[in-house]
């Protein structure tokens, strides 16, 4: 499901056809925090604190030895690479190289638009879109677990809003010189807003919208403390 997708099973969901936003497009694949604004709130989004380096957190895992033409295992494999002896000490200092202030090229199937027209709209009419590099900020980039025979690793992430984790595996297998695409990602909190208080939509079935809305003063008056148990 899209981002797009969700605000609809939502909006379907009052009986007012009241407005719903999102607070950050989340891609289809990934999991995890996908924050909604309903009816007046969706005025107060443009509002939301900006906790910049710290805006996003992810935990994902990325497949070295592949690249595709999303940067993620969900799209056209381009190459394959033999992995060679790849080890832990050289993975932690690649991605060193990752962290603060780094120039990100956005994935070409993304929302970003060039010359008006959204980038995966373009590469689904058959263009092969160039986008232009942009600075984004990492806070935090944790090895969190590696497999060097299969060419797998978790890491956890903060960073600020903009960043692509798919961009990131793509980058660190770039730099690898094997390739790299993103296999699993999950959102573990944008903004004030946390796993932890996050619903799935079988739970939205099953209960309605009511019992889960949170005050809307809720993102000017702090954030749990769940977060501290992914960093």
């Amino acid at each position: 499901m899209t981002s797009h997708d969700v605000v609809g099973l939502v909006r379907r969901k009052l009986e007012r056809k009241a407005k719903v936003g999102h607070l950050g497009t989340l891609d289809p694949a990934a999991a995890g925090v996908l924050p909604l604004a309903v009816g007046k709130a969706t005025k107060l989004i443009a509002q939301l604190p900006n906790l910049g380096p710290e805006m996003k957190g992810y935990l994902g895992e990325i497949q070295l030895g592949v690249t595709t033409h999303t940067d993620d295992l969900e799209g056209e494999i381009l190459s394959r690479t033999a992995l060679g002896s790849l080890t832990k000490a050289r993975l932690e200092s690649v991605l060193k190289r990752f962290r603060g202030e780094i120039s990100q090229v956005p994935p070409q199937v993304s929302a970003i638009r060039k010359d008006g027209v959204r980038a995966y709209k373009r590469v689904l009419d058959g263009e092969q879109v160039e986008l232009a590099p942009r600075i984004v900020s990492v806070a935090c980039l944790e090895l969190r677990d590696f497999d060097p025979k299969a060419g797998r690793f978790k890491i956890y992430v903060r960073c600020g809003s903009g960043t692509y984790i798919r961009s990131l595996a793509r980058d660190i297998g770039e730099e690898l010189g094997v390739g790299g695409a993103l296999a699993f990602l999950l959102r573990t909190h944008s903004g004030p807003f946390h796993l932890e208080q996050a619903v799935s939509l079988e739970e939205l079935h099953r209960d309605g919208l009511e019992p889960h809305l949170l005050d809307p003063d809720f993102p000017f008056i702090g954030s749990p403390e769940g977060e501290k148990s992914w960093a």
